[in-house]
């Protein structure tokens, strides 16, 4: 009989880790955390999300290096995408622990709000404008700020949200 190698023990411990401490953030938060390793869908989709920010650059143009933000359904969900700012150009990875990692903002939005941003090109500017102001202004897509806006302000995630018209411009 073959025994377990370290790495399954130690990826089982992780797991187990991981599972107290979703639990201790909220007992509903739990269920959510097991169904995003299942979920597939527009909001954990990279290679779509990552075509549609490198046709759409103008939407990121105030980052700063560094700077990042979440994409998911629901601010409690443990899995979604984290959009981060590098030298080459936005970068797209899905995280199953945004609930473990310090997230300075979050875009919330339900699948089919996801499908429709997917849609919209900047190639057709009033429309693309217009489709991103209109999901912003009808909460469709709903923005969960977790971090001061001075540290907002400092990796440009204040232009961002300003841009989609999520916050009025500072004055």
């Amino acid at each position: 009989m073959k025994r377990p190698s370290w790495g399954v023990a130690a990826a089982g411990i992780v797991l187990l880790g991981a599972v107290g401490f979703a639990a201790t953030r909220g007992p509903a938060r739990l269920p959510r955390f097991f169904l995003g390793f299942a979920y597939r869908g527009p909001l954990v989709d990279v290679n779509r999300w990552q075509t549609w920010v490198e046709r759409n650059p103008d939407v990121f143009g105030p980052l700063g290096e560094t700077a990042s933000f979440a994409v998911v359904e629901s601010p409690a969900d443990s899995t979604g995408l984290i959009l981060t700012r590098t030298p080459r150009g936005l970068a797209v990875r899905k995280s199953h622990f945004l609930l473990f990692q310090r997230i300075p903002v979050a875009l919330a939005m339900k699948p089919a709000a996801a499908e429709e941003l997917l849609r919209l090109d900047q190639s057709d500017v009033n429309r693309f404008w217009d489709g991103i102001k209109f999901l912003v202004q009808s909460r469709s897509v709903v923005v969960y700020v977790f971090a001061p806006r001075r540290e907002l302000d400092r990796v440009g995630l204040t232009g961002f949200l300003q841009v989609i018209d999520a916050i009025p411009p500072k004055g």
